[in-house]
């Protein structure tokens, strides 16, 4: 039995905690097998964005653009390295991988201004399913990283005002949706899941349909999920689930934008390098998008009684 393997067992034994003292923003360090514990507060900010993990101008501007936004933690919705991650059989991370990782993942995401949320996508573990060696090096990468936190393939986060499940959707069909149920228990907060593949998209990925039967089968209707996957900026409300796919940033792909051509229950959608905030209260959520020059593209609210502004 290998030493991830060992880690797993122990985090779904034992649960997910926190450990040691809080850094400069006030959240506690994440190790291999412990998840961050954020202070409770009564309003959160998210920075959305994914498919970050090349180096080039487009994630440049984007760094830039992030950097200058008010924030309380970011989360990266994965593909955290292209075109494929490097592997730590023994869960030791070599230098060889270190260096790989320091080009395409640490140094595009470390210096943002907030703790990094990683999720993992199908490009980190080259395919679908699990790749315990793969992971392995990313688990291991981010634990030695001030800014980044992955604890494990998939955990939560508890801000307070909302509880955010991070699901290592390259593998949903090993998953136990009884996991997300038990965090959400009794829960008076917003609800949200984050993963890297898309609940429903338009023109890109538009066949992919790997989350929302998970979700129906399960029983699991969260007040947003997030996405990457797509490269693209994309909003929609489907089966009752607003869904945020912010994917747009160092691949952005051109595609119809929305409007004027947008499917059913799509709100929103550019082929434009950028990025998504997430504003959460007691009373409301609200979805922004940005360009990298800050620009807002759109917005859209929810309130706790259903009403939803644009």
């Amino acid at each position: 039995m290998n030493r991830l393997t060992i880690v797993v067992i122990l985090v779904t034994l034992l649960g997910i905690g926190s450990l040691g003292a809080p850094d400069a923003h006030g959240v506690k360090p994440a190790a291999r097998d412990k998840a961050p514990s954020f202070p409770p507060r009564d309003s959160v900010t998210l920075l959305v964005l994914g498919d970050t993990g090349e180096p080039g101008p487009p994630m440049e501007a984007i760094r830039r653009a992030v950097s200058k936004e008010k924030k309380d933690a970011i989360v990266v919705l994965g593909d955290l390295i292209y075109p494929v991650a490097p592997r730590c059989p023994d869960g030791t991370l070599h230098r060889d991988a270190k260096r790989i990782l320091d080009e395409r993942t640490g140094g595009l995401l470390r210096g943002l201004g907030a703790p990094v949320l990683l999720v993992l996508g199908n490009h980190d573990i080259g395919g679908y399913g699990r790749d315990p060696e793969r992971e392995a090096c990313l688990i291991t990468y981010a634990a030695g990283e001030p800014d980044l936190i992955l604890p494990d393939v998939s955990y939560e986060v508890d801000f307070g005002v909302l509880k955010l499940n991070i699901l290592n959707t390259n593998a949903l069909d090993i998953m136990q949706g009884r996991d997300v149920h038990a965090s959400w228990r009794d829960a008076k907060s917003w609800r949200v899941l984050a993963g890297h593949h898309v609940y429903r998209t338009y023109y890109d990925k538009p066949r992919e349909d790997l989350v929302a039967p998970w979700l129906k089968t399960n029983g699991i209707k969260p007040d947003l999920y997030m996405n990457g996957h797509a490269h693209i900026l994309q909003f929609g409300v489907y089966d009752g689930i607003p869904a945020l796919t912010s994917g747009a940033t160092a691949k952005t792909r051109e595609r119809p934008a929305c409007p004027p051509e947008c499917g059913p229950g799509q709100r929103f959608g550019v082929s434009e390098p950028g990025y998504a905030l997430v504003h959460f209260d007691r009373e409301r959520v609200r979805v922004e998008f940005k360009n990298v020059n800050r620009k807002v593209l759109f917005t859209w609210s929810k309130r706790r009684d259903g009403t939803e502004r644009r």
